[in-house]
């Protein structure tokens, strides 16, 4: 099959010895003949989308070919002849089952964590970083003894540090983890397209390998 700019079929059909047919369609419709010794395969690009086949419409002309009319005589004669115990029928969208394909997306997920150590240490200096910035409002806090008294501003704030310290981790781990969901999601349509994996296997991978990380996280900041 030789297909053109756009999808447009240009030859479809048994080649022949030595390409024999090929070349006897594509001369008999306009091409220049093929010269002595010349590789069939290098003429006919040439024939069809070199810079002289401009004006000639050779999607066109296999339409309203013979040959396209034999594949369109084939394809009907098939449909109207099959017999329901030659149809392949499948008991399911995917190869495998369920539980194998989560088994196998999350292996997937956590070797490709594993081995993105620059995302993950990235992750963990951010919390530090961020637990001693947050955790400094606290300081003047920590050395007073006894009973400790504070005020309703200084309760607020204090709350409020709190509320914010258990946000930061969240926002900063959903957002860092953005790039690494859309590398993998541009990986997951191909393999649904070709029936290997669904939704619910890339969902449970990607909870499964993030959830290691989050609680080292969580606990470097929390300590």
């Amino acid at each position: 099959i030789l297909l053109k700019k756009g999808g447009n079929v240009v030859f479809f059909g048994e080649l022949g010895e030595e390409s024999n047919k090929l070349v006897s369609y594509f001369e008999e419709r306009g091409a220049s003949p093929i010269e002595k010794q010349e590789n069939p395969a290098a003429w006919v690009l040439r024939a069809y989308a070199g810079e002289h086949s401009s004006s000639v419409d050779w999607g066109e002309r296999y339409k309203s070919s013979d040959e396209a009319a034999t594949v369109h005589t084939q394809i009907a004669t098939c449909k109207e002849s099959a017999a329901p115990s030659n149809k392949i029928f499948f008991s399911s969208t995917y190869s495998t089952p369920i539980k194998e394909r989560m088994y196998l997306m999350c292996v997937r997920m956590l070797t490709i964590y594993r081995r993105s150590p620059p995302y993950n240490m990235t992750r963990m200096v951010i919390s530090v970083l961020y637990a001693f910035l947050l955790g400094s409002v606290f300081i003047q806090s920590s050395f007073k003894r006894g009973n400790v008294t504070w005020s309703e501003e200084e309760a607020a704030a204090l709350i409020g540090t709190v509320f914010l310290s258990l946000n930061v981790v969240g926002t900063t781990a959903m957002t860092m983890a953005i790039p690494v969901a859309k590398r993998a999601r541009d990986v997951f349509y191909k393999h649904r397209a070709s029936g290997m994996i669904g939704h619910n296997s890339m969902f449970l991978g990607l909870i499964v390998a993030e959830f290691p990380y989050l609680l080292a996280l969580s606990f470097i900041y929390a300590v």
